[in-house]
């Protein structure tokens, strides 16, 4: 299979070959990493280009889950899975909000004992973020 793959992609470096198998679902780290090894990549640069495109879509998800829950929802096959996902983030949803106020509070402190002072710009930053504590983690 390995060998199918790659000659589908020949016409590519191949860095870039395992950069893009990392960002396929399932397929990810379990198989761009041994292919990378496959192609002659050196270790670091393998691991490198595996992990940053495996993480690469990941922003993008979080953004979009709910735009394209809402468009499965419309169909009646979906409907069901869609529920479950719902309910289940309902469920959850109070436990992990008072875990990001909680982490936020705790980074807080740690810059009132690093700098003297809560800094404004990083006080307005923590209150506009798209969703508490998920973009900030990512970065």
């Amino acid at each position: 299979m390995i060998k199918k793959i790659v000659d589908f992609l020949a016409f590519l470096p191949r860095e870039l070959i395992v950069f893009l198998i990392s960002i396929l679902p399932i397929i990810e780290l379990r198989g761009a990493i041994p292919m990378g090894a496959a192609l002659g990549l050196p270790f670091y640069t393998n691991y490198a280009l595996s992990v940053v495109g495996n993480l690469l879509p990941v922003p993008f998800i979080l953004a979009f889950i709910p735009i394209i829950l809402d468009f499965m929802e419309r169909f009646k096959i979906f409907k069901p899975i869609v529920g479950w996902v719902k309910r289940k983030a309902e469920k959850y949803k109070g436990k992990i909000i008072k875990e990001e106020v909680k982490n936020a509070s705790e980074i807080e402190g740690e810059s009132t004992e690093i700098e003297g002072k809560k800094p404004k710009a990083k006080r307005l930053c923590k209150m506009q973020m798209l969703t508490p504590g998920v973009f900030c983690a990512l970065l």
